[in-house]
């Protein structure tokens, strides 16, 4: 069983059975090793070239994997390496396997041990740490459009030859909203303040706007509530792409302005 290439959207429908064993409560989460929804890489980004989803995937990919590889302990700043250091890293027979969902264990904040499910479907928001270096806000935010795994080669001179698997999550990443709607007045909050955080995608033209996570960098999934007084918009992203989610609500070109941070 193979995806439909154009326009496929990169998750496995409702109806479709995807096989997840047992986890157990020492790993910190569990994607199914199935091989049994191949996505062929090249052909699908050719097919879908226009869409500012994909804009620089490849290259953002291979750096992804690179830095991980590399240091594990740690995750790259997107800029390490060279154009021909990433041709090095290739995915065996051009290939990255979809999945349904990614399942997270995780501490609760009454300390018990919690469990989420996340796919894209339905539940696809996700928090990950700040860098060191944004005192802004300690979490990060981020939708989940492509859970996935690929066999990975790095042909660099003296690299393991042998295919790794390696497993990676596709996000349309949030921004902190700090200014509010007018853009002279700070959007204070906090428990403090008695007002939830709020966030919003970032734009297709910030070449953030889309990236890849290790599933190892996500705390647990999010609960972010749409900010529906505020409006939808069609500013963020352009048209229908497959970067988008199909949400209730909201036609196949649009999505919210706002989005409160529940979780």
């Amino acid at each position: 069983m193979g995806v439909a290439l154009k326009k496929a959207r990169t998750f496995i429908p409702f109806a479709e059975s995807e096989a997840l064993l047992y986890t157990t409560p020492e790993q910190h989460h569990h994607i199914s090793p199935s091989h049994n929804t191949p996505l062929h890489l090249t052909s699908w980004l050719t097919k879908n070239k226009d869409d500012p989803a994909i804009n620089d995937f490849l290259p953002k990919l291979q750096e992804n994997l690179l830095s991980r590889l590399e240091h594990p302990e740690w995750s790259g700043d997107g800029n390490e390496f060279t154009t021909g250091q990433r041709l090095q890293l290739r995915l065996r027979n051009d290939r990255m396997y979809v999945h349904k969902l990614l399942r997270l264990n995780c501490t609760t904040y009454d300390v018990r041990l919690g469990q989420d499910c996340v796919n894209p479907r339905t539940h696809s928001d996700v928090m990950y740490l700040a860098p060191e270096s944004d005192e802004s806000h300690p979490f990060m935010y981020a939708q989940i459009i492509g859970i996935f795994h690929a066999d990975v080669v790095n042909t660099a001179p003296g690299s393991n030859p042998k295919p790794q698997p390696m497993e990676f999550l596709w996000v349309r990443r949030y921004q902190l909203d700090i200014k509010g709607l007018l853009r002279h007045i700070n959007w204070r909050a906090g428990f403090k303040r008695k007002r939830l955080h709020r966030v919003k995608f970032l734009p297709e033209s910030d070449p953030n706007a889309f990236g890849f996570l290790n599933p190892d960098e996500v705390i647990r999934a999010s609960h972010l509530i749409p900010a529906f007084a505020h409006g939808r918009t069609e500013e963020l992203l352009a048209g229908d792409s497959i970067g988008r989610l199909p949400r209730d609500g909201l036609s196949e070109d649009e999505d919210w302005n706002y989005y409160y941070v529940n979780l």
